[in-house]
């Protein structure tokens, strides 16, 4: 347990912000914003869709949601959500559950195991 525990914290991530299993996911969305054209509206909704399919979405980052409703895909922004952070050049780490960032997930594991030997504890007379 106390090794587990040194191997979380210690960990080498791919990236400073987030966690590398959704660092990877994330990855994934970011190319899969490419393909996406967003259009902007006075009261910062954008619109998000993809060239010459007709297929539209609606993204409020403001309010973190997306009308495909799947605006928190593992625990972060969505493609279509990406896609309106990078118009607007927003940080889309900013969208991010903070449960899920490495400096939080570093704090969950920052608390030390001591050490204790097996020999010393007092046998269990309930037994």
């Amino acid at each position: 347990m106390m090794q587990m525990v040194y191997q979380i914290y210690y960990k080498l991530y791919k990236n400073s912000v987030l966690c590398n299993v959704l660092y990877t996911k994330f990855q994934d969305r970011v190319k899969d914003s490419q393909r996406y054209q967003v259009i902007q509206s006075s009261t910062g909704v954008c619109q998000v869709q993809i060239p010459n399919t007709g297929i539209k979405y609606i993204v409020d980052l403001k309010e973190r949601s997306c009308s495909y409703n799947n605006f928190f895909q593992y625990q972060g922004p969505c493609a279509h959500a990406i896609a309106a952070c990078q118009y607007k050049a927003e940080d889309p780490f900013n969208h991010f559950d903070s449960t899920y960032k490495v400096r939080k997930f570093r704090r969950t594991h920052e608390v030390l195991i001591t050490p204790i030997s097996i020999e010393n504890l007092d046998q269990d007379k309930h037994m």
